[in-house]
């Protein structure tokens, strides 16, 4: 695909056989990691990570106005960045949304569910997430993961 657009020392360096070391790791049980976003090409690996924008808050009953209206700030890097780790840290940011939207009395759109009090205000989500996020850092949630049939 790329012959006639790159070089051929370009494409020498880029050969797959450079890749295909990674590959290996990434396939075996020896694998230290899950989860990364790597770069590799050439011989040259690198980890990528995240980098969360501080985004913008909206009611639960948004539309897609509202999100065309706070577009510049849901993607303003400018101000307080997070780097998020895993799952956890941004689910503790939805939820603790949710539950101050849910506790100012804002409308919403949605269904009630059979499962909506708990997330209102029968427990409070945040131990909860610090928590299971604690139980996988300490290397404790494979057999949990297993039990669920779940990923993480």
């Amino acid at each position: 695909m790329t012959k006639g657009i790159m070089t051929e020392e370009i494409l020498r360096a880029v050969h797959p056989k450079y890749i295909v070391p990674l590959v290996a790791v990434l396939a075996s049980k020896e694998c230290p990691d899950s989860g990364k976003v790597l770069e590799v090409g050439a011989g040259w690996i690198a980890e990528l990570r995240w980098e969360r924008s501080e985004g913008s808050k909206h009611q639960l009953d948004f539309t897609p106005e509202d999100v065309l209206k706070k577009w510049k700030e849901i993607g303003d890097f400018s101000k307080k960045n997070t780097y998020p780790n895993d799952l956890m840290d941004s689910f503790e940011i939805m939820v603790k949304n949710y539950e101050e939207a849910k506790s100012e009395g804002k409308k919403t759109t949605e269904t009630k569910s059979s499962n909506e009090g708990e997330l209102s205000g029968q427990w409070k989500s945040e131990p909860v997430y610090k928590l299971m996020k604690a139980y996988v850092e300490a290397g404790l949630a494979e057999n949990a993961i297993k039990k669920c049939d779940a990923s993480y």
